[in-house]
């Protein structure tokens, strides 16, 4: 077929989706052949990060960390990333799941500023909506004709 206008309006999200589509496929036949191989671990977690799948994300830098203990820009990306999946937890009011998430960002990276920061999100979270579920709860049961 003959290409009519302007191609290249496309041709960056093309590039990026083709440079993750080969990412994914060069770690994904490194770890065939190595399932511990530091370097196509970490770069299958950060595509997966890149691609929202935070839970693959997180498991994929643990592998990592396990792979290479002093792995301490891998751990603060897994720190990033479990902060991230605690506040979408909170979002969700999954308070059991952030705050493992945060617990285990805590053991990663201790002393972070910014986990300590989510933390005290995730108790402000959790104690407006007991809160709230209180008061919902004392107003029922002060109404005679809600029994």
């Amino acid at each position: 077929g003959v290409m009519t206008g302007n191609p290249a309006p496309n041709a960056t999200p093309v590039n990026s989706d083709q440079r993750f589509s080969e990412a994914e496929t060069l770690a994904a036949e490194i770890l065939r052949h190595d399932p511990n191989d530091v370097g196509a671990l970490h770069a299958l977690g950060l595509v997966r990060l890149q691609e929202g799948e935070l839970d693959e994300a997180i498991d994929l830098f643990e592998r990592t960390v396990a792979a290479m203990p002093e792995g301490t820009d891998v751990a603060n990306v897994m720190t990033a990333a479990r902060n991230k999946r605690s506040k979408l937890a909170v979002d969700r009011r999954d308070f059991r799941k952030a705050r493992r998430d945060l617990k285990r960002a805590t053991q990663i990276s201790p002393g972070r500023a910014d986990v300590r920061a989510v933390a005290h999100e995730v108790e402000e979270a959790r104690g407006a909506a007991a809160g709230a579920r209180a008061r919902r709860a004392a107003r029922t049961s002060n109404r005679p004709w809600s029994r």
